[in-house]
């Protein structure tokens, strides 16, 4: 029976001793990663802040018009913002230009984190580093600065300071001579109440912190589940030290909750010497040890268990009790400092939240705020609406009126130049009535009239008389040709009486929609327009080139097409005219491309200027002196009614100009509605 009661105790130690090893990492570990989430979330809460900042509209439009005083106003404010960075400011993409708070930083740091963001066009934050004046250990946070149309306008920058988002690392307590402290992967500090900021840790943490270490080093170094790392280790002045690091986050830093071994392992020494002395007891009194092991340390090793259990599925309000074994009072009192470091971790938690809800109220109330100008904004937008309703009626009244004045002055404008150049012809007609050969006609009739009682005499031996038939005949062929000319002019008016009958057809047609096509060669109606101006061409001294394919006949508008290339000949012989170049020369090319019929019309003459290029078919603009603004209007609005386009182009002034009209080609008429 001893040798039965002495094994249940050695397994009841046993037991004791298991759980309260395992309760010590586990409260250890579970202290250790509130600190990181609490570091985590407060770095976090910093990095949003630059963000947030580089979008503010002061910064980004300062920026944008490079006004650096401006600049500098809105980093001194986002400074006072954000009471997490040591140092703010802001820097224009060509690194030409740099604002800081304060003042005294040297000129534009950290240049590869900014040529960073130039080329990622992304936020980012660095690893640790020594700050910009070299006194603390920071990250530097970067955001990009956009324009409302997305253009780079700049980075702005800011200081974290390691010092000021670890307060509760630096607070945190486990055991009565435990602490913490944030570490990087290469073992340098960045928190730590008893180490300077940026010194060398001890050489374990370089060694055990660094990806990849999951078996235990020979010190005693090793790596959890999830990137926890549990350390043994020595101090410089030979203390034991225990230590559990967790990552915090993402970042490449992490959480150490350090502890001396002797705290940690002094439970477990208070139990093994109980156990001898159990042991001891055992052999001489069975009894009293089964009594002392039931009453006294089962039960107290059991609640011990039992609390530790509770608190870490986060009842913390559990306590362990009071007992007579120091040992186990020991280990109940670590468990208890546990529980209360981690309601003041909890609590400090909950101040932050409601902070962070403190903001979001005043950001919804902000939002209300700007709903509410919004509503009215909507409202003045109602009535300006309803005034431009008015307004817009009013438009449509004055645009018919336009519209007729319009209509009046295209109809002066076709009959103007049908009336040149029926005065063309007359002048023509006139100059051929008025010409030497019907003088000369009238002398040789007067001639004979003078002589006929002795004609035959006359003619034969008279030296006028001799030459007179030759001279008749001269002057027969001389009449001939002049009463060609006039019998082509005297159709070239019927020709332009015709078309200005039409215009005045189509003027009264207007409002009854109906298809005046007819099958014509493209080619015939350009030799009609050419004869309208020929004369004028030949008066100034112009050469007419034509470049006229040979196109079947095409269903066309054959006194819109007439019309159109009328002025725009009539235009560019005017352009020719004004500039007087050294070989004058208008260029009409007649050619189908696909299922279009293309004419242009290229000279040499004056140009047009870009400026002017794009109002040559408004209504009234025209660059002549004693221009109408009439023609290329006009003829843009054929083209447009014929289902084609009108376009100009030209180099600039004195470089000549090319006017292009495409028309559709269609296979059959469109069927004619009835006239009302």
């Amino acid at each position: 029976m001893a040798i039965a009661g002495t094994a249940a105790m050695l397994f009841s130690v046993r037991s004791g001793l298991d759980i309260a090893t395992q309760s010590s990492h586990e409260g250890r570990e579970a202290a250790a990663r509130a600190l990181a989430d609490t570091v985590g979330l407060e770095f976090g809460h910093a990095r949003q802040l630059i963000i947030a900042g580089a979008k503010r509209p002061g910064l980004i439009r300062f920026l944008d018009r490079g006004d650096q005083a401006g600049v500098q106003a809105v980093v001194d404010v986002i400074h006072q913002d954000t009471p997490y960075y040591r140092a703010v400011f802001a820097t224009n993409p060509a690194l030409t230009s740099f604002q800081s708070t304060p003042a005294t930083l040297p000129a534009l740091p950290y240049r590869d984190i900014i040529a960073k963001v130039l080329k990622e066009q992304f936020p980012y934050a660095s690893p640790p580093l020594l700050s910009s004046d070299g006194a603390d250990m920071i990250a530097v946070v970067a955001a990009p600065v956009f324009s409302r149309d997305q253009r780079l306008v700049g980075v702005l920058v800011g200081e974290v300071a390691f010092s000021q988002i670890a307060g509760a690392v630096l607070r945190a307590r486990y055991g009565a001579a435990g602490h913490a402290r944030l570490v990087t992967a290469s073992g340098r500090i960045l928190a730590d109440p008893h180490l300077p900021v940026g010194s060398e840790g001890e050489p374990i943490y370089r060694r055990a912190l660094q990806p990849g270490d999951a078996a235990p080093t020979p010190n005693g170094a090793g790596q959890t589940d999830d990137h926890t790392r549990e350390l043994l280790y020595s101090r410089s002045d030979g203390t034991e030290l225990v230590a559990t690091a967790v990552p915090v986050g993402e970042q490449d830093w992490f959480v150490a909750l350090i502890q001396p071994a002797h705290e940690a392992s002094a439970r477990v020494t208070g139990l093994l010497l109980l156990t001898l002395f159990l042991i001891l007891a055992q052999l001489l009194l069975t009894g009293l040890a089964a009594y002392t092991l039931t009453i006294r340390v089962t039960r107290p090793i059991a609640q011990v268990a039992d609390m530790a259990t509770r608190i870490s599925d986060g009842e913390l309000s559990a306590r362990v009790g009071a007992t007579h074994f120091r040992e186990i009072a020991a280990v109940g009192a670590a468990i208890n400092g546990m529980a209360d470091t981690l309601i003041a971790l909890l609590q400090d938690l909950e101040a932050n939240n409601r902070s962070l809800e403190a903001r979001v109220s005043e950001r919804t109330a902000a939002l209300e705020q700007r709903s509410d100008e919004l509503l009215q904004s909507n409202r003045q937008l109602d009535l300006s609406l309803s005034e431009l309703r008015q307004t817009q009626q009013r438009l449509i009244d004055i645009s018919r009126v336009a519209g007729r004045a319009e209509v009046a002055s295209n109809i002066i404008h076709n009959v103007g130049n049908v009336l040149n150049s029926i005065n063309v012809s007359t002048v023509l007609v006139r100059e051929q009535l008025e010409g030497a050969a019907l003088k000369h006609l009238v002398r040789a009739v007067n001639l004979l009239l003078d002589n006929r009682d002795d004609l035959d005499r006359f003619i034969r031996d008279d030296k006028r008389g001799r030459l007179l038939p030759e001279y008749l005949a001269k002057s027969s062929e001389q009449i001939q040709s002049s009463v060609s000319v006039i019998q082509a002019e005297i159709d070239t008016v019927g020709v332009h009486l015709e078309h200005l009958k039409h215009i005045v057809a189509t003027q009264r047609q207007l409002a009854k929609p109906t298809d005046a096509r007819e099958r014509v060669e493209p080619a015939a109606i350009i030799e009609q327009a050419v004869s309208v101006l020929e004369h004028g061409f030949e008066k100034d001294g112009i050469e007419l080139v034509r470049e006229l394919e040979p196109i079947e006949p095409q269903l066309v508008d054959k006194h819109q097409l007439l019309q159109i290339v009328i002025n725009l000949l009539s235009n560019a012989q005017h352009a020719v005219a004004a500039a007087a170049p050294p070989d004058p020369r208008v260029t009409i090319r007649l050619t189908q491309r696909a299922q279009s019929l293309v004419v242009e019309v290229a000279d040499n003459g004056c140009g047009i200027a870009a400026d002017d290029l794009i109002k040559v078919f408004r209504h009234g603009f025209t660059t002549r002196p004693n221009g109408s603004g009439f023609g290329l209007h006009s003829s843009a609005n054929a083209a447009n009614e014929m289902g084609g386009t009108l376009r100009g182009e030209s180099p600039g002034p004195g470089q000549g100009a090319v006017f292009t009209l495409c028309v559709p080609l269609a296979d059959e008429p469109a069927p004619a509605h009835a006239p009302e």
